[in-house]
């Protein structure tokens, strides 16, 4: 069976005789991650090397103390003494064979001795709530003279679950890692904090109910309940997250409404008339366009005032005031 190296200790004791090598007193073939770092003491009398699968699968070496002795043989490094050793990064080049100087191969019933372990799968990515809190502790809390009491938004993750975030930007409603509690704080250091409830550890979320006298306030001590101060009431209810509305948004017009055009600017007044000049007025047309035969109102300004009369002009000029 393959063990995940080192296993009991963490500077590793390698020892041999002329077949195989012991790790910590291990002979069976273990597993470790491409480009780690651990730290061996080789014995004296079997140098050490380790072989790839090709070309470039070369280990490097770092002096550790005195005792660190190495000789090269072929571009293959060969070490006895205390050595940082790391791994090569392709895992390509794994399973690694063990070499002596001495005595060359060093295998367990002809295995090669160290394999590469496969990487953990990455953790699901967290799904981002699709909702908020409400708090409402019916104003039986406050803190430092503020109230806890209002709307948590999400907020992004903190130590692996999601956390809130209050619409005024303050306090927080999140997981400690710390403490394994879910709690309301105005910061993300579990120095200090507002209020936590030390039940359902690992839930991925606050389960949302009325809680009476489950939240606490002070400092928590992790499965000790030494606090004994107490928020009488405090109803924790799942709300829509609320939709900012933007300009370009239709369905806000209530609270964007497009701007009026400006007013148009005031005609400029007609000209003064001046003396002597004829202004035909229509006054009754059957039709209204230039040369036509109608009625109009003659208006003559001269030294002694308008004077109006009516009179059947054909074909006069139309000048529209």
């Amino acid at each position: 069976m393959l063990a995940l190296f080192p296993a009991l200790s963490s500077v590793v004791q390698v020892t041999g005789d002329r077949s195989f090598y012991a790790f910590d007193g291990n002979t069976m073939p273990f597993a470790v991650t491409p480009g780690a770092t651990n730290i061996w003491n080789v014995v004296v009398d079997h140098p050490l090397g380790l072989f790839g699968q090709h070309s470039g699968c070369e280990a490097t070496y770092e002096t550790q103390d005195y005792t660190s002795f190495m000789v090269q043989i072929q571009g293959v490094s060969f070490v006895r003494g205390l050595w940082a050793v790391d791994f090569p990064t392709d895992p390509s080049c794994y399973p690694l064979s063990l070499v002596c100087w001495y005595h060359t191969a060093m295998t367990t019933n002809g295995i090669d001795h160290i394999s590469a372990a496969t990487p953990p799968s990455p953790p699901p990515p967290l799904d981002v709530p699709h909702t908020a809190f409400l708090v409402d502790t019916d104003g039986t809390f406050v803190h430092e003279n503020a109230t806890i009491d209002g709307l948590y938004t999400p907020s992004g993750t903190l130590d692996g679950k999601a956390l809130w975030q209050h619409v005024n930007g303050t306090n927080v409603l999140r997981w400690s890692a710390t403490y394994f509690v879910w709690l309301i704080d105005d910061d993300l250091d579990d120095t200090e904090i507002i209020c936590f409830i030390i039940l359902f550890e690992g839930s991925i979320e606050p389960l949302p109910m009325v809680y009476v006298g489950d939240w606490q306030y002070g400092h928590p001590v992790h499965g000790q309940q030494q606090v004994a101060s107490y928020i009488p009431y405090l109803s924790l209810t799942k709300a829509p997250i609320p939709v900012v509305p933007t300009p370009t948004d239709t369905s806000a017009d209530i609270l964007f409404s497009p701007s009026l055009p400006p007013a148009p600017p005031p005609a400029a007044p007609p000209a003064p008339l001046s003396g002597g000049v004829l202004v035909a007025i229509i006054v009754a047309s059957s039709v209204a366009v230039a040369s036509t035969v109608g009625t109009v109102v003659v208006l003559l300004r001269g030294q002694g005032g308008p004077v109006a009369a009516r009179q059947r002009v054909a074909d006069a000029p139309l000048l529209t005031l």
